[in-house]
């Protein structure tokens, strides 16, 4: 059965790659690519000889056709993006659809991911988190979205353009000047930044920057919401107890929630 090894690879410094990763891009007969520009760095770097396919999203479904054409004839194929772990906002996941419904085996070949990276070093408890991709660019629908962000109660992890990063944390400081954040860039390349601090103290630091590239920016957890619905769920358990009678042991087990 033909398999869609699903690859991740470098967000930045070309090491950050897996032995397994690396042994399937020398395996298959044909790697799927984001870019083939940005595949061949890290084909050189490891002296891996590939044929190679673009594969991006304005002409996603115009390839599609062809990639399972080949997968039919017994191929195996390795999807990467240009950099981190497809599909999470890079293409992929409608070829993985279409390879599931023609019956095709799917294998994940984890690695790095920008998301996972920055988490690791925002120092925010991340037993649960949100990854929003990046930002609406509409002025309401952007204001809307910050707001509901800034509302969950574990951290939020986002991207954006360079060019784009100040009206954003702009708007995050107008509806919370004291939230946390981390700003991190370049990561794992030779001028990898992090910036940590309140909101109000990042958009400072950064006015004179010229940010370039995507940024990936975490969002410490709401403590208000928290504590909102902690308060929720008091009342619930009142109303529980007052309207439909449940028992004070259960009732107890609740309250240790809040």
């Amino acid at each position: 059965m033909p398999k869609v090894y699903v690859v991740a690879t470098p967000i930045g410094n070309l090491e950050d790659i897996t032995l397994r990763a690396l042994r399937i891009l020398k395996e298959v007969p044909l790697i799927v690519c984001e870019d083939t520009r940005e595949a061949l760095k890290i084909l050189k770097k490891y002296q891996i000889e590939a044929n190679l396919m673009s594969y991006y999203k304005p002409r996603e479904k115009e390839r599609i056709p062809l990639i399972l054409r080949e997968m039919k004839k017994g191929k195996d194929i390795a999807l990467i993006t240009d950099s981190g772990t497809p599909v999470i906002s890079d293409p992929g996941a409608i070829l993985i659809r279409e390879a599931i419904k023609e019956g095709f085996e799917i294998v994940p070949i984890p690695g790095p991911s920008a998301v996972t990276t920055a988490l690791m070093v925002s120092g925010f408890e991340a037993n649960s988190f949100t990854f929003a991709g990046f930002p609406p660019k509409g002025e309401k629908v952007l204001e809307n979205f910050v707001e509901q962000i800034l509302s969950f109660p574990h951290p939020v992890v986002i991207y954006e353009r360079g060019d784009r990063v100040r009206k954003f944390l702009e708007l995050v400081e107008k509806k919370d000047k004291d939230r946390k954040v981390l700003v991190a860039r370049e990561m794992t390349k030779l001028y990898e930044e992090f910036l940590r601090g309140s909101v109000s103290e990042i958009v400072e630091r950064i006015k004179e920057k010229d940010l370039k590239g995507e940024i990936t920016i975490v969002i410490e957890a709401g403590k208000g919401a928290m504590k909102k619905e902690k308060k929720e769920l008091k009342n619930l358990i009142k109303l529980l107890y007052a309207k439909y009678k449940v028992p004070k042991p259960i009732l107890k087990d609740l309250t240790k929630l809040c």
